[in-house]
C-alpha cells in the first residue's frame, strides 16, 4: 500500500495514518514530499523478525538494492541467526515528480540532504514505525557516491552512528577531508571497503582521517568489482560489525 504523506513545515510533520496498529505492516511504502530538496522521494521501509528492541538501518539507492533483492537476502541473513534483526529503509533517489535519478545532487556533501534526513526522513519513518531510535540504533549504509554521502554524514550527522561506506568514491567533494577532521562527532562505527579495480585509490586518505579521529573502524578488501552483486553480500559483514 502506497500513501502520500505532504510536508507541510521543515519541523513539523502531518501524516496521515491508516491503520489501528502502531506496528508497521511487514512491507510499508511511503511517498515523502521534501520542503528541504523540493522533490518528491519514495521510501520503502521492511522489518525483520519481530523484536520491538532492533536498529533501524537506513539504505540509500534504495530503489536498486529492492530490485536486487536485497531485503529477501537480509530477511534470509535473519532466519538463519547470521545477522540482528532490523528495520530496513530503502530510500530511493529519484525524484517522482520528474522520474530523474538526483543521486549526483543529493550525494556530493550536500547539506540539504542532511537536513531532508535529519529533520524530515527520520521524522517522517519513525513516526510510521511508532518509536524514536536513538544515535546508537541508527546505521547508514551508502556505496560509491552514496557512500561518499555516508562519509559526510559520518561528519555532519548529530542522529547516527553506524555507518558503512561501501566503495567510497569521493572526488566530487574537495571539502570532504576538512569536514571529517574538524567534525565533533565521537564513538563511531565505521566499516569501509573496496573491491578490486574499484576504490582503492580514495581509500587510503578516508581510512587515515577516520582513523585519527580514534573511530572504530573496519576495512574490508574483496575481489569484486564496483557493482552491486559485490555490494550486496558485504551488507550482512557491516551490520554485525555495526550493531554487535
Amino acid at each position: 500500500m502506497r500513501r502520500v504523506i505532504q510536508l507541510f513545515g521543515l519541523l513539523f510533520i502531518f501524516i496521515i495514518l491508516t491503520r489501528c496498529s502502531s506496528r508497521p505492516e511487514k512491507d510499508v511504502d511511503i511517498d515523502i514530499e521534501s520542503l528541504t530538496l523540493g522533490v518528491k522521494i519514495g521510501v520503502s521501509i521492511r522489518e525483520t523478525g519481530t523484536s520491538r528492541d532492533k536498529p533501524i538501518i537506513y539504505i540509500t539507492d534504495g530503489e536498486e538494492f529492492l530490485n536486487q533483492g536485497l531485503d529477501l537476502y537480509l530477511e534470509q541473513l535473519t532466519k538463519t541467526s547470521s545477522i540482528p534483526e532490523a528495520y530496513y529503509i530503502y530510500i530511493s533517489s529519484i525524484d517522482m515528480l520528474t522520474d530523474q535519478n538526483k543521486r549526483n545532487t543529493f550525494f556530493f556533501c550536500n547539506p540539504d540532504y542532511l537536513n531532508f534526513f535529519e529533520q524530515e526522513l527520520m521524522n517522517v519513518v519513525e513516526t510510521e514505525i511508532g518509536q524514536t531510535f536513538t544515535r546508537e540504533k541508527r546505521g547508514l549504509v551508502g556505496v560509491s557516491f552514496g557512500a561518499l554521502n555516508a562519509a559526510y554524514f559520518a561528519a555532519k550527522a548529530e542522529t547516527i552512528q553506524n555507518f558503512a561506506l561501501l566503495s567510497p568514491i569521493t572526488y566530487p567533494c574537495s571539502d570532504l577531508n576538512q569536514a571529517i577532521a574538524f567534525s565533533e562527532n565521537e564513538d563511531l562505527h565505521i566499516f569501509i571497503s573496496t573491491g578490486t579495480h574499484d576504490a582503492e585509490k580514495y581509500m587510503p586518505a578516508l581510512l587515515g582521517m577516520f582513523e585519527s579521529k580514534k573511530y572504530n573502524v573496519k576495512e574490508l578488501t574483496t575481489s569484486g568489482g564496483h557493482d552491486f552483486e559485490n555490494w550486496k553480500v558485504q551488507i550482512g559483514e557491516a551490520i554485525n560489525f555495526m550493531f554487535d
